[in-house]
């Protein structure tokens, strides 16, 4: 009788007589239909809903009394963090490649006014190399590994950011042109998006408060 159940449930949803609401509790946490994440506490496909990387709405169950009903068997695992945690550092991974692709993509256009062109384009292919290697992993189900090498590229982003600065410190002090870090465009270092020095007070609030600055 449970497997006729749930192969009906697969076939037209566990909600096809009309009598199981979305928030029933009596409805079991590990039920496919149920968002494994949100029972965690977050579903990745809330984080940038509106926004130009909204991957749809969730289709899964979000029910905060089948949450609790989750919470008080904590004390299990049910491997639903270990998931969640994967996804996430996938995410992570992600950005962080984006992020070193569009700071090679302005080393590249900008890097002939900067004195240490060398060590700025060998500290961005480290940084490359870094998130294309924790995105690998994360897509192997290796979170751990993954968030390992995301923090080993955050490390390498701001040993890039120093140079950068000591640049400036040195061209300031010899009198010479701006160098790279005085350049138009730049590199947000959480979301990879680009930003102006021309841009306003509003439009950079808009962008640190924004979904997509703020989910990562």
């Amino acid at each position: 009788m449970e497997a006729q159940r749930a192969l009906l449930d697969s076939l037209m949803g566990f909600n096809r007589d009309g009598d199981r609401p979305d928030d029933d509790p009596q409805l079991d946490f590990r039920h496919p239909r149920v968002c494994k994440p949100f029972l965690c506490g977050l579903c990745p496909r809330e984080l940038f809903q509106n926004t130009r990387l909204d991957a749809g709405a969730c289709q899964l169950i979000h029910s905060p009394s089948i949450r609790a009903a989750y919470e008080q068997e904590a004390t299990r695992d049910f491997g639903y963090e270990r998931a969640l945690a994967t996804e996430l550092s996938r995410l992570l991974a992600d950005v962080e490649r984006k992020i070193a692709k569009a700071q090679r993509r302005l080393d590249e256009d900008n890097g002939d006014t900067c004195p240490d062109r060398a060590r700025l384009l060998e500290l961005t292919q480290e940084l490359q190399d870094a998130a294309a290697q924790a995105a690998q992993r994360a897509r192997d189900g290796d979170a751990d590994a993954s968030l390992q090498l995301v923090e080993k590229a955050e490390l390498l982003k701001r040993k890039r950011r120093e140079l950068l600065r000591q640049t400036q410190t040195k061209g300031a002090k010899d009198g010479g042109a701006p160098d790279v870090i005085d350049q138009k465009l730049r590199v947000c270092d959480v979301c990879g998006a680009f930003l102006s020095i021309f841009d306003s007070e509003r439009r950079l609030a808009d962008h640190f408060g924004g979904k997509v600055h703020v989910g990562y």
